[in-house]
């Protein structure tokens, strides 16, 4: 008998008597694994390999962007409960306004 894998319990939102609710799409500590992970595998492919900007670029983007979404996992949860939606929904579109000006700026230089 092989391995039964159920995609509910891994990839979405599932709640069950055991009182297990959410996926590993829906667990913050998936997205920081994963982004550990890539940026390692990124690092060491830049040491030991001459790989195109482009590639570099990709590996880091991917890492750079899970990294985002597991703060995001973790910051905007809290807020939403605490400050509601809208508070909490104006933070989040206030920080990635600034992330972005930030980073247009850095990269005008």
């Amino acid at each position: 008998m092989g391995l039964l894998l159920d995609l509910n319990l891994i990839l979405a939102q599932v709640s069950g008597p055991s009182g297990f609710s959410g996926g590993l799409l829906s667990n913050p500590w998936f997205y920081a694994g994963f982004s550990a992970v890539s940026m390692a595998v990124g690092s060491a492919v830049a040491l030991w390999l001459d790989p195109r900007r482009g590639w570099q670029a990709i590996l880091l983007a991917v890492g750079g962007g899970s990294l985002v979404i597991s703060l995001a996992f973790e910051l905007f949860d809290p807020a939403f409960h605490n400050i509601g939606r809208w508070g909490a929904s104006g933070f989040f579109v206030a920080g990635v306004g600034t992330f972005g000006g930030l980073d247009i700026l850095i990269d005008g230089r």
